[in-house]
């Protein structure tokens, strides 16, 4: 397809783009080594859309507006222009309508309808951005193997109020309904949303698979997250993000669709190791191993003031918030739907802990596991941990080792100033606030019935070694087999 580039004088710093032929002639200044077509990245200059552009006629001649050794760096105004119809399957190492950007690029106010395929990294508007994306949406199809994202493929810059429509699909790893990954602690996304369904092999996100930018803030996800092709050994899926990496905060997120993954999957973060601050999700959660409402996996991570009103369930750590949880703090947080496992582990707030901290947390939700060990109302199983200040209120069912608090409290943990109010079933070491004791419990209280029949107690349902200062119940006591 031909290109024009008689549009372009070099002592300029305005341009108006008005046909395919010259938008074609843009990525080719661009990228050009000189000679007979000029090269610039368009530093400190603009460049504005004058309309709409059907693009469907160029297919795989379509050649990205910059690339890695040759980025874009000027403005780019789609002034509410919708670029359409490109459908390109290029093998190429990224593609996008722009391949690559720097730190001084602006891209805004940009409507991209298209189809990219078999790239490795690859986004909706920008494969690699440096610079800045402002109000931009994307519709269409995205497939690539790695850093697959419907704007961005993988981010160190910043984006702004855009949003995500089109389905985005990695064959392997690394896809987000807004980015890829992103990366190198200075990538940010705010204000920006995900429509469209998200899937992939490992670390899959509704709006990034993999951050380990700055900051992630007031974004929310609607858009189903789901295995690729129905992959048994995935890791890493969450509403926002599948992998969220220490010292990255995610903070006023929302998601409201349902994730289905493997192993660490999340409402909002499928395997995290930062903070996660006023984060809230209402989806239903789906995963095998660490499937959580907030989190499938946490690991020194903290937690504040996070809901989850989203049904979650798997075959063993699974919580209502985190389904596994090794070191960290979780403080403030609210369980409120059903949280039902298969294999043991399973908590109203957390299926597992090792080394953490959980303070003022509450569970109303129903916390299932009726076939295997150790199961509670806040915590399955705590392991050299601290719980303060925690109360269920939800009905407990279980087997073995279960409690209205802790089903499990092992290696010296403590527990102080909780409190049960839930029914509390299982068959034996069943108690009204812990199943299973290896550690310390004061200032805390039952009025749950509790149903059992070997080794129950409206307390503790076994003793092995620790003490109990200041604890009563009221709960009544029910044979199961009497």
């Amino acid at each position: 397809m031909k290109i024009d580039i008689n549009w372009y004088r070099s002592e300029v710093t305005s341009f108006t783009i008005k046909n395919v032929e010259q938008l074609m002639g843009l990525a080719s200044i661009v990228t050009s080594e000189g000679g007979v077509i000029p090269h610039d990245t368009f530093l400190n200059k603009t460049i504005t859309l004058a309309c709409d552009l059907d693009l469907s006629q160029i297919g795989d001649e379509w050649k990205p507006i910059g690339s890695r050794e040759k980025p874009f760096e000027g403005t780019f105004d789609g002034c509410k222009h919708k670029l359409s119809g490109l459908k390109t399957s290029n093998s190429l190492a990224y593609n996008g309508i722009f391949g690559a950007t720097e730190e001084s690029a602006c891209i805004k106010n940009l409507i991209v309808k298209a189809e990219f395929y078999e790239a490795q990294s690859i986004g909706g508007i920008v494969a690699i951005n440096s610079g800045n994306i402002t109000s931009c949406k994307f519709y269409g199809t995205v497939m690539g193997y790695h850093a697959v994202g419907g704007l961005v493929g993988t981010n160190t810059g910043t984006i702004l109020r855009s949003s995500n429509h089109g389905n985005i699909v990695s064959k392997n790893q690394h896809a987000g309904g807004i980015v890829g990954v992103n990366q190198n602690d200075i990538g940010e996304i705010s204000d920006s949303y995900n429509t469209g369904t998200i899937s992939g092999v490992n670390c899959v996100g509704g709006i990034t698979g993999h951050n380990s930018g700055t900051q992630i803030k007031n974004c929310f996800n609607k858009g189903e997250v789901v295995t690729f092709d129905g992959y048994v050994n995935s890791e890493c899926f969450g509403g926002i993000s599948g992998f969220n990496n220490a010292g990255c905060p995610i903070k006023n997120c929302f998601n409201s669709a349902n994730i289905t993954g493997g192993k660490y999957t999340g409402g909002l973060v499928g395997k995290n190791l930062g903070t996660l601050d006023g984060c809230f999700n209402e989806g239903i959660v789906k995963g095998s191993k660490s499937v959580g409402g907030i989190s499938g996996g946490n690991f020194n991570g903290q937690f504040e003031t996070c809901r989850n009103k989203g049904n979650v369930s798997g075959k063993a750590q699974i919580g209502g918030i985190s389904g596994e949880s090794q070191g960290g703090f979780i403080q403030n947080c609210i369980n409120s739907a059903s949280v039902d496992g298969e294999q043991g582990l399973v908590g109203g707030i957390i299926g597992s802990s090792k080394w953490g901290q959980i303070t003022n947390s509450s569970n109303d939700g129903v916390v299932r596991n009726t076939t295997d060990e150790k199961c509670g109302g806040i915590l399955g199983e705590i392991s050299y941990g601290k719980v303060r200040n925690c109360s269920n209120t939800g009905a407990v069912v279980g087997s073995a080792r279960v409690g209205g608090v802790i089903g499990n409290c092992v290696n010296r943990s403590t527990v102080d100033s909780c409190s049960n109010t839930g029914d509390v079933r299982g068959n034996s070491l069943v108690g009204g606030l812990l199943g299973y004791a290896y550690g310390d419990i004061k200032d805390s209280y039952n009025t749950g019935t509790i149903y059992g029949y070997e080794t129950f107690s409206n307390i503790v349902g076994y003793n092995e070694s620790g003490s109990i200062k200041d604890c009563y119940s009221t709960g009544k006591m029910v044979n199961i087999n009497s």
